[in-house]
């Protein structure tokens, strides 16, 4: 990767590059602070872990929406796609994947916050503070 005159040329295997202005780099990883930030002023946090990971420890008004249910779940419960979503896990991976899978329905402001461990602010167990999708 290489910037210059608000260029940036992105190289990959197989003499792979692209060139991007640099305004249309969009950064999905958030900051707790942030995300704090943004939850407070209306946007949406997503927990994606298993039902046992949820409720031993979650964010206090998240949304549980486990990975493997984003395709179905998502539009229901979030219908505006042009809602921040910020998602997170144990360590980053699944929220990346649902960040993905979102993107994919078409939401436009989509954010990885990564692990539980990242987050600083309450956090409480059972199925107190939150929604979670019923599972069908």
């Amino acid at each position: 990767m290489a910037l210059g005159d608000g260029k940036i040329v992105v190289v990959g295997d197989d003499f792979w590059f692209d060139i991007l202005n640099d305004d249309e780099l969009y950064q999905y990883n958030i900051s707790p602070e942030q995300a704090l930030a943004d939850f407070l002023n209306g946007a949406y946090i997503v927990d994606v872990r298993t039902v046992e990971e949820y409720e031993a420890s979650h964010i206090k008004g998240c949304i549980h929406i486990p990975v493997d249910q984003i395709d179905n779940a998502l539009e229901k419960i979030i219908p505006d796609k042009s809602k921040k979503i910020i998602f997170y896990c144990a360590k980053g991976v699944r929220a990346q994947q649902s960040l993905e899978k979102a993107l994919q329905l078409g939401y436009e402001k989509v954010y990885n916050l990564g692990s539980i461990d990242d987050w600083p602010y309450e956090k409480v167990s059972g199925s107190e503070g939150s929604f979670s999708f019923p599972k069908n």
